[in-house]
This record gives C-alpha cells, structure tokens and sequence, in this order.
C-alpha cells in the first residue's frame, strides 16, 4: 500500500480507470477501506448522497458510471490543478469531457477531498458544480446519448 496521500490517490486513480475500461471494480474495491464513507454532493440518490461500506460504494460507482459515463463515445479526465496534500488526505479539483458523436460535448467539473489510512481511502467527498447545466444537456440530448 502507497505510504502517502498522494501515492495512494494516484494508485486509486489508475485502478479507477482499469476497473472502467474492464467493468471490473475489484481493482477499485481493494484500494478501499470495508468502512469506506462515499458522498456525492449534487446528485440525488440513487448515484448521488452518501453510501456507506465497501461493496455500497462499488455500487454506486458502478451505478454513476453505467447510467451516465458509458452513455458517451469518449471520457476524458482532467486533473485542472496538482493535488494539494493534508495530513492524512488530497484535495482534487478536475473536470471530465464528454463526448458522444453530433453532440456538443459535456464538461462536467467538480473537485473532490479523499482521505486514507494505511493506504486505502476511507472517506471520498465530491463535490458537483454545474449540476444544473448537466441537467440540461441530458433532457436536450437523453435520445441521442448510449443508453443506460
């Protein structure tokens, strides 16, 4: 296990992104605490709010990223400013371009606080900032997105 916060959000971002391109989210899950708090501030539940436990959060990862993510042609993650490290966690703020053909693309930007112990996160609060206009894109352009 990575010895410092950003070693291991660097770690759970590389698993993140395998367990998207395989649809497997063990990758994921083995960077977790069983504990693990998971808060998606901006969405409703389902997908949005707070799960609790390991196999809670892997669902709603795999919820977040079948109904919206796959809906798209391409996915790029951004990271728009270095990780800022405290005494046991990151702070991360990004964006992720979405792209499905004859759409405009979708910019969704947010920033998130991870904290680990021995290595595995323990708590991820992420933060949503344009909900209204993701919104707005999905009723504009529900039909000609991959469905869910």
């Amino acid at each position: 296990m990575p010895d410092n916060p950003i070693a291991s959000f660097m770690a759970y971002a590389e698993a993140f992104e395998i367990g998207f391109v395989t649809k497997d989210w063990k990758v994921v899950g083995d960077l977790f605490a069983d504990n693990i708090t998971w808060i998606l501030d901006g969405l409703p539940p389902p997908v949005g709010g707070t799960h609790i436990g390991k196999e809670a959060v892997l669902e709603g990862i795999r919820q977040s990223v079948d109904g919206f993510d796959r809906r798209f042609d391409l996915r790029k993650p951004e990271i728009t400013s270095p990780p800022a490290e405290f005494s046991d966690g990151i702070y991360l703020p990004w964006q992720v371009t979405y792209e499905r053909c004859d759409l405009p693309p979708f910019v969704l930007i947010g920033e998130e606080w991870d904290i680990f112990r021995d290595g595995k996160m323990v708590l991820h609060y992420e933060r949503l900032h344009n909900t209204k206009e993701l919104a707005t894109f999905l009723e504009q352009h529900n039909e000609a997105l991959l469905p869910a």
